[in-house]
């Protein structure tokens, strides 16, 4: 176990070494980190990385909030499937509230869509295709408390990771 010192709050966090997330072939990454391993030790390995609190756990979800790509008020959703919480997904969402108009906010939408096209080609049913996962990017609107804002979505979804989730589910049938 290993002492870690979060960059916002300069609190000590033990971490077990061996259980964060490892480079991998064969994983998707999100914000660098592979979609892989359990759900703890990748919320904090990304904590760590980015400085986002931890907001709650709803069920086999995190939820993170902070500063994504410089926009402010960001949600960033954790995903796992089973007994040992592996992740299999993250979400990210970046509130239009995060924008300072309306103009700004579709320039981003753009420049993310054109961005993720560059590297991975023009998107296939709604999502950009890579060798060990999908992508999927578009805009929606949120209910927070009766209140409807507009937002830009960012999923990731390890394939392997996927499978497995899928499986576990279909061996409960």
């Amino acid at each position: 176990i290993a002492m870690i010192v979060a960059p916002l709050t300069n609190h000590a966090i033990p971490i077990e070494i061996a259980s964060l997330p490892q480079p991998e072939k064969g994983h998707l990454e999100f914000m660098g980190v592979p979609i892989d391993g359990n759900l703890r030790a990748f919320r904090e390995y990304l904590q760590i990385q980015s400085g986002m609190q931890k907001v709650k756990n709803e069920g086999k979800t995190s939820i993170l909030f902070g500063k994504f790509a410089g926009y402010k008020d960001c949600r960033i959703y954790i995903f796992s499937y089973s007994d040992d919480l592996e992740v299999w997904r993250t979400g990210l969402e970046i509130p239009s509230t995060a924008f300072e108009t309306q103009e700004e906010f579709e320039a981003v939408y753009t420049a993310l869509n054109n961005g993720l096209t560059d590297i991975y080609g023009a998107p296939v049913n709604g999502a950009f295709r890579t060798e060990n996962g999908r992508i999927e990017l578009y805009n929606a609107t949120r209910n927070d408390k009766g209140k409807i804002t507009a937002c830009i979505r960012l999923s990731y979804t390890d394939t392997e990771n996927e499978q497995k989730k899928d499986a576990a589910f279909k061996s409960d049938l």
